[in-house]
């Protein structure tokens, strides 16, 4: 389970540095309404971020080996498809030509939705590209190790915990202490809309070179 957990980490921490669920709980905490929708949207986020991870993860385990032909090089492959994929997907945000992106307008939605809306927000933002990337990593960083379905939960509730981090901890201290919150948030909110595309990039690069390295080192399992 301790090489689970190791291969999670950088996986988990780039969803933790993912811009735009911060960007997004940063946004409902600046509303007027911030209890409901804030908390609800860290639920919802939390769930999703849990739940589609060990999706892939339950999903690889309960699938027949003949099906699969699980194996520690079989995953490596998988692996380093999901590494090559996340590292080309860096390499494309940092040479394409710089696009100004206009997020004022979005964000003034985001700041005006409900409880409601705000937990499907949470949830769905775990259905992009780049998250379901990094779920599916996580998903096979798990079975990789062969641990049991009990060793598989608490690897995967390590991973939930580090990658909501970014996000529980601005809405909790905002409930607490709101007045000496809102200038920080309004701090955050304003350099990841000036540095949104480099921070993703650079991310998406480092963790997608460990994901390949890792999985390139099981390929010879």
């Amino acid at each position: 389970m301790l090489s689970a957990v190791g291969t999670l980490i950088p996986i988990a921490v780039a969803v933790a540095i993912s811009t735009i669920p911060i960007l997004t709980a940063v946004a409902l905490l600046l509303s007027r309404e911030k209890r409901n929708p804030s908390m609800a949207y860290l639920l919802g986020w939390v769930l999703g971020l849990f739940g589609v991870a060990a999706l892939f993860s339950l999903g690889l385990s309960a699938t027949p080996e003949s099906v699969t032909g699980r194996s520690t090089p079989t995953f490596g492959v998988a692996e380093t498809v999901i590494g090559l994929v996340l590292l080309t997907l860096g390499a494309i945000l940092i040479f394409r030509r710089s696009q100004p992106k206009n997020t004022a307008s979005w964000i003034d939605r985001m700041s005006g939705i409900g409880a409601y809306s705000a937990f499907g927000v949470g949830v769905l933002l775990n259905l992009r590209v780049k998250a379901l990337l990094l779920a599916a990593a996580a998903g096979l960083a798990v079975n990789a190790a062969r641990p049991t379905l009990t060793e598989s939960l608490i690897a995967l509730a390590v991973y939930t915990v580090i990658g909501c981090v970014t996000v529980a901890v601005p809405v909790l201290l905002t409930l607490a202490k709101p007045a000496m919150m809102e200038p920080r948030l309004r701090q955050t909110r304003d350099w990841i809309q000036t540095n949104q595309r480099m921070v993703t990039a650079i991310v998406v690069i480092m963790v997608g070179a460990v994901i390949t390295g890792n999985g390139l080192t099981n390929l010879n399992g």
